[in-house]
């Protein structure tokens, strides 16, 4: 059996189901990437690591990180 053609303006189920949650994901995978780093740092001789974070995301950026 053939799948439906999709309908034009409707949201595909496909589509929903990848984007409902990405805003958790994408700040699951920031979490994570932050961790490794400061894992990294922490096994180093750097003393300080500062993360800074957009509120909103509209300047280029998501992240910063600074070490020293």
């Amino acid at each position: 059996m053939e799948a439906a053609a999709p309908v034009p303006g409707e949201i595909s189920q496909v589509a929903t189901d990848h984007s409902l949650l990405s805003s958790y994901r994408e700040a699951l995978l920031e979490h994570l990437f932050s961790g490794e780093i400061m894992r990294h740092v922490w096994l180093s001789p750097l003393k300080r690591l500062e993360i800074h974070e957009a509120q909103v995301d509209d300047g280029g950026y998501d992240l910063v990180l600074g070490a020293c």
